[in-house]
């Protein structure tokens, strides 16, 4: 990679530390606010929705104006909805935070995925998995000293600390990354336009089976990760904080190794074979009430599934989007998977 997507990738990484905190600290603190876990769901329900217009609006944006304000952007809108979230108390207050919050997410996961696709086609199966792979160890280490900055800096400091590390990368992205693409401001970005689904048939297949296939992925991810373990194992914060870093690893680890590897994969089979993997080993997790037994099969989800899964459906993704309209298809494709954080 050249330095400017080696901007990005610095940028990314760095941006995990507050990705890492975010995921432990706020259904601890959304509960400790008396936000009951129904009413978690629906905040994240209403941000999942809101993501409908604004995800695909600024992919489409992106193919015409070019990425890297909108990728920028991406970090800024977390600053400030990390710097609002000590001041939530109920439903009402959170909503509009996380879906700022999930703005962020959302649009910089799509992009990235373009981003690199457009620089590094050759060999894009290795350094999405290895970008993806150091992502993930970034969040491991968090997750493993999560319970500690949290014990240290309370729910605001830890809030506060993230803005710090999500503001960094904008600074770098906006300083020293130069984008190559063309832009062009004679054109307007339609609203018709934006939603045309025109797309390939092998895209349609793939956005359907990634819907159904992270279904049970997102059941068990999420805000809802750290309260399952809470409830059913009647773990302390400091030991779920282990276990999410472990989980970390375990994806983190497998996908550098992927990527090495990912070249001589044949993607469909591969995607449909992580799939089944993935299923089976969070189907048996289910079964299962002893930590000791069901922590390695939690564990084992991402090493045979995950690991594979995440970077064979960005290859799909990328190999089946239409040239001029990847942003827009790519936010598309990110989009029909978001229905199960309803």
């Amino acid at each position: 990679m050249d330095l400017g997507y080696k901007v990005i990738f610095l940028a990314l990484v760095l941006s995990q530390f507050a990705e890492g905190l975010f995921f432990f600290v706020t259904p601890f603190y959304l509960t400790s606010q008396g936000i009951s876990l129904l009413d978690i769901g629906i905040i994240f329900t209403v941000a999942a929705l809101a993501m409908v217009l604004l995800r695909i609006l600024l992919g489409a944006y992106t193919d015409i104006r070019g990425r890297k304000l909108v990728f920028a952007s991406s970090f800024l809108i977390q600053v400030v909805s990390s710097s609002s979230f000590p001041f939530v108390r109920n439903v009402m207050d959170t909503t509009p935070v996380k879906i700022l919050y999930d703005l962020g997410v959302s649009i910089r996961g799509s992009l990235k995925s373009t981003i690199f696709f457009e620089s590094t086609q050759k060999i894009y199966g290795k350094i999405i998995a290895w970008v993806d792979g150091a992502e993930h160890l970034m969040l491991a280490s968090v997750s493993f000293t999560a319970a500690f900055i949290l014990s240290m800096l309370g729910y605001a400091g830890s809030y506060f600390l993230m803005a710090v590390f999500q503001f960094v990368p904008f600074i770098i992205v906006m300083a020293a990354y130069k984008e190559k693409s063309s832009t062009s401001k004679s054109i307007r970005v339609s609203i018709k336009e934006m939603y045309n689904l025109s797309l390939k048939r092998n895209m349609w297949v793939i956005m359907f089976a990634t819907m159904l296939g992270l279904t049970g992925v997102r059941l068990s991810h999420g805000f809802a990760e750290p309260l399952y373990f809470q409830a059913k194992y009647k773990l302390d914060a400091t030991q779920i904080g282990l276990i999410i870093g472990l989980h970390r690893l375990s994806l983190a680890l497998p996908l550098l190794f992927v990527g090495t590897i990912m070249h001589k994969l044949d993607v469909k089979k591969a995607f449909i074979l992580s799939t089944v993997a993935m299923s089976l080993f969070l189907f048996t997790m289910g079964l299962v009430d002893n930590i000791f037994i069901a922590l390695p099969l939690w564990l084992l989800h991402d090493v045979f599934g995950g690991s594979v899964f995440l970077p064979s459906t960005q290859i799909l993704t990328q190999l089946n989007a239409r040239d001029g309209k990847r942003g827009m298809h790519a936010c598309m494709h990110a989009q029909w998977i978001c229905y199960q954080d309803w």
